[in-house]
């Protein structure tokens, strides 16, 4: 009784994760088009990029790809700063632990920079992970401690 109760919770949850993202992604595939700002296409481009990694992560690096170009070419902190760290994940997921980790640690400077503490956590957070599947556990507790310290304040 108690593992078909759990089952359906953890289906429940998440096909309703994936179908929020999935109309998510839906609404902003739809919406890219009548973007008329540059600066909010590559924002729709990055939150594009973070939503695919699940399904596709080659999807996330080609739309990743393409905020880090125009985000270049507009001297746009936060789009290469978002671009960066979608790179980040993508080395991430395809097992890259070393470029995942530099791409992390250069996303944080620049959020860092542009005063953008919220993404700091977070790109703490990711640092603290590599460093814990690369088994060096000293380092990702003292990231998982600063991401905590940081958070809370």
């Amino acid at each position: 009784m108690k593992k078909s109760v759990l089952s359906f919770l953890i289906f429940f949850a998440t096909n309703y994760c994936c179908s929020a993202q999935s109309s998510e992604l839906g609404g902003i595939k739809s919406n890219l088009n009548q973007i008329k700002d540059s600066l909010s296409y590559v924002d729709a481009l990055n939150r594009m990029a973070m939503l695919w990694y699940e399904k596709d992560i080659d999807s996330t690096f080609f739309y990743t790809v393409k905020a880090r170009a125009i985000s270049d070419r507009l001297s746009y902190d936060k789009g290469k700063a978002d671009a960066t760290n979608n790179l980040g994940v993508f080395f991430d997921i395809k097992g890259n632990l070393q470029l995942a980790l530099r791409y992390y640690n250069s996303a944080y400077i620049s959020y860092v920079k542009i005063k953008d503490s919220s993404n700091q956590v977070q790109t703490m957070m990711n640092i603290a992970m590599v460093y814990k599947q690369l088994g060096r556990n000293v380092r990702a507790i003292e990231r998982y401690n600063a991401a905590l310290k940081m958070g809370n304040s």
